[in-house]
């Protein structure tokens, strides 16, 4: 025996119930659901972006620039740009215009460089003048010089600097522009020192 059919009036509640539920179950689910690799799941709210393999809160490893992962951070909106350049000089006229990358606040007015490998690089404000030294690596079997980026893109514009070279043979001192993924933008600018 079969039995009837239920009336439309009875099946209309089932059908908005079975749709509200899917409806549910899409919104909930995370619409970018990377790991990231160093942690093997998402990134969560109390450190949100994904930089350099692992959870960061810290603002330098939410710039796209510095590697956050936008799919694996916490929201697509973690990953924030690189400040977009405004004209600015800077003399080095006190220590506090060269910060350390890892102490970033994430306001780019603060400072206009950074030091790139905080503790190892060698770069320091003495007397109005960025010193930027060249020390001998004994366990590399090297030299380790100093990388100070501009936190602001440079979008255009002239770039000007006075510099003293380092003396010594084998050292090879250089002013560049580069793009984050490394290509250089323009020449190098080598200088060389000759002795008799």
């Amino acid at each position: 025996m079969v039995s009837p059919a239920p009336p439309p009036s009875r099946l209309l509640p089932l059908v908005v119930a079975a749709a509200a539920l899917l409806v549910l179950a899409i919104a909930a689910a995370p619409a970018h659901a990377s790991a990231c690799p160093g942690t093997g799941k998402q990134c969560e709210k109390w450190a949100p972006c994904c930089a350099q393999n692992y959870c960061v809160a810290q603002p330098w490893g939410c710039m796209t620039s510095e590697g956050c992962n936008a799919d694996a951070s916490f929201a697509k909106s973690s990953c924030t740009p690189r400040p977009m350049c405004k004209s600015f000089r800077e003399n080095f006229d006190s220590p506090d215009s060269l910060i350390n990358k890892y102490n970033y606040t994430g306001k780019p007015d603060a400072a206009h460089f950074w030091r790139e490998f905080p503790g190892a690089d060698k770069a320091e404000v003495v007397d109005g003048n960025l010193v930027l030294s060249l020390v001998w690596d004994s366990k590399l079997g090297r030299g380790q010089g100093a990388t100070i980026p501009s936190i602001r893109w440079l979008q255009y514009g002239t770039v000007t600097a006075r510099i003293k070279v380092a003396a010594g043979r084998g050292v090879v001192s250089s002013f560049i522009t580069k793009t984050d993924i490394s290509d250089k933008v323009g020449e190098y600018v080598i200088f060389a020192s000759f002795s008799r």
